[in-house]
C-alpha cells in the first residue's frame, strides 16, 4: 500500500498523494479494514506524519498503521491518561513559576489567575 501511495517514488508520503489514493478501492478498504475513517484524511495523515514534516516515511506509515488498527486498548487508553496528567501536573508547575515572578502588589497579574482551574480534570 506504501509503494501504491508514494506516487513519485521518492520514498515519501505527502497530503496530496494520500488524498488522491484513499477514494481508490485497494487503498480505502485498506484503511477501512483496520478501523480508520478515510474521510478525515488530514486527521489521517497527522497521526501517520510523526514527526511533523509533512511527509511519511515507510517506518512511519507502518508504525503509523500498526497503531491505528483495531479499536483503542485499554493499555492505550491507559497511556494516554497518563501522559494527560503529566501535562496537567507540567502546566500547573509552570503557572505556579509564573505566578511567583509576578509583583507581590498583584499588578499585571493575568486575568485566569485561579489555580482551581487546573483541578478540573479528574483524577483517578
Amino acid at each position: 500500500v506504501f509503494n501504491q501511495l508514494d506516487e513519485d517514488g521518492d520514498g515519501l508520503i505527502k497530503l496530496e498523494e494520500l488524498e488522491r489514493h484513499l477514494s481508490e478501492p485497494g487503498v480505502g478498504a485498506y484503511f477501512t479494514k483496520m478501523g480508520v475513517d478515510v474521510t478525515e484524511v488530514g486527521k489521517l495523515f497527522t497521526l501517520l506524519d510523526e514527526d511533523n514534516s509533512g511527509s511519511i516515511d515507510r517506518e512511519e506509515f507502518m508504525y503509523g498503521c500498526l497503531r491505528l488498527k483495531g479499536e483503542a486498548k485499554s493499555l492505550d487508553v491507559a497511556i494516554l491518561q497518563r501522559e494527560v496528567e503529566s501535562l496537567r501536573r507540567e502546566i500547573h508547575a509552570q503557572y505556579e513559576r509564573a505566578m511567583q515572578l509576578q509583583p507581590s502588589d498583584g499588578s499585571n497579574r493575568p486575568q485566569t489567575s485561579n489555580p482551581a482551574m487546573f483541578n478540573t480534570l479528574r483524577e483517578d
